[in-house]
């Protein structure tokens, strides 16, 4: 199954579920999957195409970008942008299940903003950072 889009060498090459890039670039893309950016590691790569492969349709189909976004204390922190104009900041080794949330949470934020999943489950708007 066919997850995102990753840009390099100025073209984009699908990635399935097991993290597989198709050998094949293009030159655009047509918009349908999300694109995963900045990742350095090809196992992060792997694992992060995993986690989104095991996400309900309808979550998936609302990412537009999945930054990877390490720190010290997490190196496999990643940040998603939403197509509702919201973010999700979560770990990739948690990101299918806690994404599971996000229907829920972002409902209940009520404006645009930032949904922090890494190490449990907040939410505030952009205005309150």
């Amino acid at each position: 199954m066919i997850l995102s889009d990753i840009f390099k060498e100025r073209n984009y090459y699908k990635l399935t579920s097991n993290g597989r890039e198709l050998n094949v670039g293009q030159k655009a893309t047509n918009g349908n999957y999300p694109f995963i950016l900045d990742f350095k590691k090809k196992t992060l790569l792997h694992e992060a195409a995993q986690q989104v492969g095991e996400m309900p349709k309808k979550v998936r189909f609302g990412i537009s970008e999945i930054h990877s976004n390490p720190t010290k204390v997490n190196p496999k922190r990643v940040k998603l942008v939403m197509n509702d104009g919201n973010e999700v900041i979560g770990s990739i080794d948690t990101l299918a299940a806690k994404m599971s949330y996000y229907p829920s949470m972002a409902k209940a934020l009520g404006k645009k903003g930032v949904i922090d999943l890494e190490v449990g489950a907040y939410a505030y708007p952009y205005n309150n950072k």
